[in-house]
């Protein structure tokens, strides 16, 4: 017996030839949507398939539709840069339960649409916020150094769009690659500690920086916090 339906849950086959069937144009709003539903419902599994599905339908169309390449490349973006941003683990979602394929897809995911950004040239936004997704994976498996740099180009991107705040974000977590490197190193902590008090608690954009920033320590250096 096979589930048929668009829910996340087993038919998840069926589920992505039912999203094939419509226009070509509705698509990749259809798998986003799919895969937002599967994420919200904590199917992990449902989620990163159907992510990856929408991608594949996204880049076939873009390849059999000439005249609008970019815009299917585009959503094919938008859906690998949410692949990405999901299976990061310094969120700490509750109930997310990331496995080390789901990880490695994830780091996958980020660098595709990253690749697509600068393919389209989708400006300075998009690509600081690809480079985020990049490095924020780089710090999650460990590479601090490819982090570290790729954070920084994030920031430089971030400044050139005129988002000072994220540009600051961006090299908070320049500092928090630092101080993972070496979690003995007094001087490296303190880097962090300052580039924390930096923020603005009272702004509610920064506030969500600094909250976001002490998750992110807590997963990756001080488990503790």
């Amino acid at each position: 017996m096979s589930d048929t339906s668009s829910r996340p849950g087993p038919g998840i086959f069926n589920a992505v030839r039912k999203l094939c069937d419509g226009p070509p144009e509705d698509a990749p709003a259809a798998f986003a949507a799919y895969a937002n539903d599967a994420y919200n419902a904590r199917d992990l599994r449902a989620f990163v398939s159907s992510s990856i599905a929408g991608v594949a339908y996204c880049c076939a169309t873009a390849s059999r539709l000439d005249d609008k390449r970019a815009h299917f490349l585009e959503q094919a973006k938008i859906i690998a840069y949410n692949l990405g941003a999901n299976t990061w683990p310094g969120w700490d979602d509750p109930g997310v339960d990331l496995s080390p394929t789901d990880l490695a897809i994830g780091r996958d995911a980020a660098a595709f649409s990253l690749a697509l950004v600068e393919e389209l040239d989708l400006g300075d936004a998009q690509r600081a916020n690809g480079l985020w997704l990049v490095a924020a994976h780089d710090l999650a498996a460990g590479d601090h150094a490819t982090a570290k740099d790729n954070f920084g180009s994030a920031g430089a991107a971030y400044a050139t769009a005129g988002e000072t705040a994220s540009a600051a974000m961006s090299a908070a977590y320049g500092a928090l690659c630092d101080a993972c490197a070496a979690p003995a190193d007094a001087a490296r902590r303190g880097g962090l500690d300052a580039a924390l008090a930096g923020f603005d608690p009272g702004d509610e954009g920064q506030k969500f920086i600094i909250d976001q920033l002490r998750t992110a320590r807590r997963i990756f250096l001080s488990p503790d916090d």
